[in-house]
């Protein structure tokens, strides 16, 4: 998860150590903080626990706009779907889940 989140956040620090990871120009040393989250959907119909590192970065990357209103608008079951980032180039991604 990107610093900004976990500025906004707040979670409980779980872990520190300090690892060495492979570049694609060499090995750099770093310090991994670890925090316990728990995501979950804005309605409450579905949670995950999440043991996650934190990344010294304010975002973890950026995507293209996708222009929601259009998508919306061309699919019907996206109708209830309310976006508020829709005025920006680039979108932040500050969390991202995997295995």
């Amino acid at each position: 998860m990107s610093s900004k989140f976990v500025s906004l956040v707040k979670p409980e620090q779980k872990t520190s150590s300090v690892r060495q990871i492979a570049m694609l120009m060499g090995v750099t040393t770093k310090k991994l903080k670890t925090y316990d989250v728990d995501i979950h959907l804005v309605n409450g119909d579905f949670s995950i626990h999440a043991m996650v590192t934190n990344i010294a970065k304010p975002d973890l990357l950026t995507l293209d706009n996708p222009h929601y209103d259009e998508v919306i608008e061309q699919h019907s079951h996206l109708q209830s779907v309310s976006m508020d980032d829709t005025d920006k180039a680039q979108l932040p991604v500050h969390n991202s889940i995997g295995s």
